[in-house]
């Protein structure tokens, strides 16, 4: 059994609803999701859940669609100018009587470490969805960001990180913080994945009835390596001229791509279909969908573009490397080489049959290990074990 469904005396799950705050600092992409998706999915009869962050944000509008109270926050970038912020926080879990705040991203965990100091009752969860440099070969750099570490490391009960490459980063910057680390991949809702409607998602997309496609979902920023995508892309395209290609996402790269296409002469080929909030579903339309990030925490659109069952070309850095199995599910390659992206691209699109199969497989992987009721699962089973254990413990 486990700690989640004990009814242990004197704890919240006996005595009634935990109250929980995500605090959240501007999130986009996988941490939007990610947070979206416990507004949605966690248990309301146990948890009584807020969230404190950018009102304007997805994951506040989520909140607010769930019922759930949502009070706004910004949290300051860099992240080390977090007085004011966790000021407020310190208030608003004192006001609310907030029994654990479960902080995502750099900006929010630095304000809720500094908070904790004023509010000793509330329990501190973080979860840490990306590196702190700009690429995950690179180490930590700057006593700053070293600092910053070792602060959110001691004054949080749990630290959950989305892939073990993270937790590495962490504990080997943190003495103290081993024993509070623990990986909780990010989960796809595969009820969302079971009826696939690609025509629906090719009309989404301003894309023919018929043909191949290559597509990547990501924000236009350098960690997501957007022009390297086109790059690759205009190579593919010169070998396969029926190829269509599709980048779905926004970002402050989006006049760079433009004018990159435009340079090789290749908007013609390329939809840039902008920022959309279901580009999950819309990755359906994929025949190859591509990963160019130079640096990842995980990679929830190539977990998106598995549970479709379509073979992902990524680039070998941080927690992709724990999605992606090169040759199993996909094929991996060095970050930063467009050529080299773009002949796996080829190579998957020359062999049909191999790339149905890895596509098959990569189904099965997130039906296994990256399932979104196992997420759910094992955040409920950490709250409960921060009260649980450490009031055992006390």
């Amino acid at each position: 059994m486990s700690i989640a469904s004990r009814a242990v005396t004197g704890t919240p799950v006996a005595c009634g609803l935990m109250r929980v705050l995500l605090a959240v600092g501007p999130a986009v992409g996988g941490m939007a999701q990610h947070v979206a998706s416990l507004v949605r999915g966690l248990d309301r009869s146990r948890f009584d859940v807020s969230l404190a962050g950018p009102s304007e944000d997805p994951a506040a509008r989520v909140a607010a669609e769930h019922s759930c109270a949502v009070h706004a926050l910004g949290f300051a970038a860099p992240p080390w100018r977090s007085g004011i912020a966790a000021l407020r926080l310190a208030g608003l879990v004192r006001r609310e009587r907030i029994d654990l705040v479960h902080a995502h991203g750099y900006s929010a965990a630095t304000a809720a470490a500094f908070a904790r100091r004023m509010t000793p009752d509330a329990k501190l969860v973080c979860t840490l969805h990306s590196f702190m440099t700009s690429t995950t070969a690179r180490p930590v750099a700057g006593w700053r960001a070293r600092w910053l570490l070792r602060l959110i490391a001691r004054r949080s009960h749990r630290i959950i990180m989305v892939s073990d490459s993270l937790r590495s980063q962490v504990a080997g910057i943190a003495d103290d913080a081993p024993h509070k680390l623990l990986t909780i991949p990010n989960g796809v809702d595969l009820a969302g994945f079971r009826r696939p409607d690609a025509a629906w998602a090719r009309r989404e997309l301003g894309l023919c009835a018929t043909g191949v496609v290559v597509g990547m979902v990501g924000r236009l920023a350098a960690q997501k390596g957007p022009l390297d995508f086109v790059r690759a892309a205009a190579l593919v395209g010169a070998t396969f001229p029926d190829v269509q290609f599709v980048l779905i996402g926004d970002g402050p790269l989006r006049a760079d791509v433009e004018k990159l296409a435009r340079e090789l002469k290749f908007s013609d080929r390329l939809v840039l279909a902008g920022h959309r909030p279901d580009a999950g579903a819309l990755a359906q339309a994929f025949d190859v969908a591509v990963v160019a990030s130079v640096s990842e925490g995980s990679s929830l659109t190539a977990m998106e573009a598995m549970a479709w069952g379509k073979p992902v070309a990524a680039t070998a850095v941080g927690g992709v490397l724990e999605v992606v199995l090169d040759g199993e599910t996909g094929i991996l390659v060095p970050p930063g080489d467009p050529r080299v992206l773009s002949a796996a691209v080829a190579s998957l699109l020359a062999d049909p049959e191999r790339a149905a199969a890895l596509g098959q497989a990569g189904r099965r992987r997130v039906e296994r290990d990256f399932s979104l009721a196992r997420m759910i699962e094992r955040t409920e089973e950490t709250y409960v074990d921060t009260i649980y254990r450490d009031l055992a413990n006390g």
